[in-house]
């Protein structure tokens, strides 16, 4: 099945609900991944299959949206036909942040919630808003080494400006953001974590190491020996994952020394990963650390301001 290049999209549409649809146009673009170009919607159709007029959309949205359109009865059966594998959508939350990085690599793209101001606050020239603080839905079609260390992803923001487009003063096009960022700015996303006895929500932060996502399969052949169901993670298990702890094994021959060649290869990428997961825990204590010496002054400013009164008092 041809698949061209994902289309990218821009929210700033004029729309009425233009501020709030980074889910919606993250989700547009996740579809015409998944459906190989196959299937455009726009950001009213998008809405109506997610049930979500106006306001913010979440990922349970995001996934019934691209159920509706990509697993259609119709389109299953046609996939069916050419001797494909149906396309997936997974819905993940909370999960560690390593599943999103070998959802990628495993040629899966993603919708990824964030938190806004981590971009704006630590790598502000790829920010699409630098005014926008909030949580934001950006989509990740890719993943790549960097050769001087840690990974990358190629990231669709919907705020960045479409190719050939009246220009704002933002980033156009699909542009690589380091996993360090990606890491800190899943954390900061801020989510329902459930309600109170009162019915209030309850919202915090996704947390360090963690992150939510919506990840989206495209068709692929079908084996002539595999079974008629489907089962994903039945597929996964069938790719064995070495530990970082692996070392190479001595060569035979040369089919061994590929082998080797290949181990070898897969394990400095491993460790390229755990140095960029070590880079972003090290940034993550500094900024918590700036973020304690913040708060420490403020609350010596407010000792001294009692103070200051607490002795304009004993004079008079």
């Amino acid at each position: 099945m041809d698949c061209s290049d994902v289309v990218f999209r821009n929210q700033l549409r004029g729309g009425p609900t233009q501020g709030e649809d980074c889910g919606v146009v993250s989700t547009a673009m996740a579809l015409d991944f998944i459906t190989c170009g196959q299937v455009d919607k726009d950001v009213r159709q998008i809405r109506s299959a997610m049930g979500v007029r106006t306001g913010p959309t979440r990922t349970v949205e995001q996934e019934a949206a691209l159920r509706k359109f990509a697993l259609s009865p119709e389109r299953l059966r046609t996939i069916g036909e050419r001797k494909h594998r149906p396309p997936k959508v997974q819905r993940r939350v909370l999960v560690p942040f390593e599943e999103a990085r070998e959802a990628l690599e495993a040629g899966k793209a993603l919708v990824i919630s964030i938190g806004y101001r981590v971009v704006n606050g630590r790598r502000p020239g790829l920010s699409g808003d630098r005014g926008f603080q909030g949580c934001h839905s950006i989509f990740a079609a890719a993943i790549r080494d960097e050769p001087k260390g840690g990974r990358s992803w190629l990231i669709y923001d919907p705020l960045y400006n479409v190719p050939g487009e009246p220009r704002r003063p933002v980033p156009t096009g699909p542009q690589w953001w380091p996993e360090w960022l990606m890491r800190r700015a899943a954390a900061r996303m801020n989510v329902l974590m459930g309600h109170d006895a009162q019915g209030q929500e309850i919202r915090g932060e996704v947390g360090p190491g963690r992150i939510v996502f919506v990840a989206v399969t495209r068709p692929r052949p079908r084996r002539p020996d595999a079974p008629d169901t489907d089962d994903e993670e039945n597929d996964d298990a069938r790719a064995p994952r070495g530990s970082v702890d692996e070392g190479p094994r001595p060569a035979t021959d040369g089919d061994d020394a590929a082998e080797e060649l290949v181990r070898a290869r897969a394990q400095v990428s491993r460790l390229r990963a755990r140095i960029a997961d070590l880079e972003a825990e090290n940034e993550a204590a500094e900024e918590r650390l700036e973020e304690l010496e913040t708060a420490m002054g403020d609350v010596a400013a407010v000792l001294a301001a009692v103070t200051e009164g607490a002795g304009a008092e004993s004079e008079t």
